[in-house]
């Protein structure tokens, strides 16, 4: 009990101190405006639009740039025609008509890349009710030229002005042939692309996960105190037994010796 408090202790520290640093990077200005950015799983982002590539999420091949670590990263692999995109499926982003967005990820070409100059594409789509739907586009930004590698991260940012207002859905993907590697994407408002951060929701969350962790720590720590009372006056009760039983040895030592002594007279009276 005692050992698995000490480790939980540990890791509520490791964490909490992970949450302080992210928390003291954010600037201001620079809130990402998606949620679950840096953590690539099925259970937020799906891949969609009409091109035939194949999504996966994969562990990262390279090393990270930016302090950032790529533990995971999205794959769309081998798609030859129109665009494929990975999207949220949990969060929809609500933007204003004619407000300016930077839109950033970090991209590289993926190890079974076989275009060196694919066409990178970053939209919002509106009208939407799941990510099989499409309605409208919110906005829409590509950049080609980027020179990709396989071995490097490179942070593509883009600059766009929302056509229309509304809710909708994040993609980040790939426009017409090729295979990429995609991570923590990041939508800001205004026209400057500051360092990645979670949204601030994100990191509540965390924050309240590592209370919650905190608070089941307390709760083994006061068991803790508890069985250690409890283990102490059972101590407590058996010395105190000890004793008695110390006792009852010295009484009974005495008897024996009373008993001896009456054996040698009553054969001193025999022998008579």
């Amino acid at each position: 009990m005692i050992m698995f408090n000490s480790n939980a202790i540990t890791e509520v520290k490791r964490t909490a101190g992970e949450i302080s640093t992210t928390v003291s990077n954010i600037r201001v200005g620079g809130r990402n405006l998606v949620r679950h950015a840096g953590a690539p799983d099925t259970k937020y982002w799906a891949t969609v639009s009409g091109g035939n590539g194949t999504g996966t999420i994969e562990n990262n091949d390279v090393d990270a740039v930016d302090s950032l670590e790529f533990d995971k990263m999205f794959v769309i692999r081998g798609n030859t025609q129109g665009n494929r995109d990975w999207a949220s499926t949990t969060y929809y982003l609500d933007v204003i008509e004619g407000e300016t967005y930077t839109v950033s990820a970090y991209v590289k070409l993926d190890s079974q890349a076989f275009v060196t100059d694919p066409t990178i594409q970053f939209r919002l789509w509106g009208g939407v009710t799941k990510p099989s739907d499409f309605g409208y586009m919110l906005w829409g930004a590509i950049k080609t030229g980027l020179g990709l590698s396989k071995d490097k991260w490179t942070r593509v940012v883009m600059t766009t002005k929302a056509v229309k207002g509304g809710k909708g859905l994040p993609c980040f993907g790939i426009s017409g042939e090729g295979s990429i590697d995609i991570a923590y994407p990041q939508i800001e408002r205004g026209t400057m692309a500051t360092a990645w951060t979670p949204a601030p929701e994100d990191t509540d969350q965390a924050i309240s996960k590592v209370s919650q962790t905190a608070n089941a720590v307390k709760a083994d720590l006061a068991n803790t105190k508890g069985d250690v009372a409890s283990v102490k006056a059972k101590a407590d009760s058996l010395t105190a037994q000890l004793s008695d039983a110390n006792g009852n040895i010295s009484q009974l030592q005495q008897t024996a010796k009373g008993l001896q002594s009456t054996v040698a007279g009553q054969d001193g009276k025999i022998s008579q």
